[in-house]
């Protein structure tokens, strides 16, 4: 079950006004209402995600749930927590601070490796793929 079906059928009214606050008229049927849903997503990205979350019918109990795993979680150290967030900002603030040390006047650059696997590597792994398909194929 998706995210839109449950707050279709949990919640059909909230999953309305999120559909109905982008300009769509939304359906009774919960299927639809699903489909409406993800539609919007598709159509407004962020916004639209935002908005269900605000709906969403067990937003007081994730909520709830958070707060008590943010205070039993021990205190971790910024090195341990760079994941934290979806997207890795923390990590990608860490790699141009080190792009940008690097730059200066006694270091070395560092190279970019834009460059494509070769074609002998691409097969090394289609081979080995293949390989292991068959392995898995006799096996049975």
């Amino acid at each position: 079950m998706t995210i839109y079906e449950y707050m279709a059928s949990a919640n059909p009214n909230g999953a309305k006004n999120v559909i109905n606050s982008f300009g769509k008229k939304a359906n009774r049927r919960p299927d639809i209402l699903a489909r409406q849903l993800a539609m919007c997503v598709n159509e407004h990205g962020k916004k639209a995600l935002y908005q269900i979350a605000l709906n969403h019918p067990d937003k007081e109990l994730i909520t709830q749930c958070n707060e008590e795993e943010q205070k039993s979680k021990p205190e971790t150290t910024p090195e341990l927590d760079l994941m934290s967030n979806a997207e890795g900002q923390e990590i990608k603030k860490l790699v141009e601070d080190i792009k940008d040390q690097a730059k200066g006047p006694n270091t070395m650059i560092l190279p970019k490796n834009d460059e494509k696997p070769s074609e002998k590597t691409e097969l090394l792994i289609i081979g080995a793929i293949a390989i292991v398909g068959l392995a898995l194929i006799l096996k049975k």
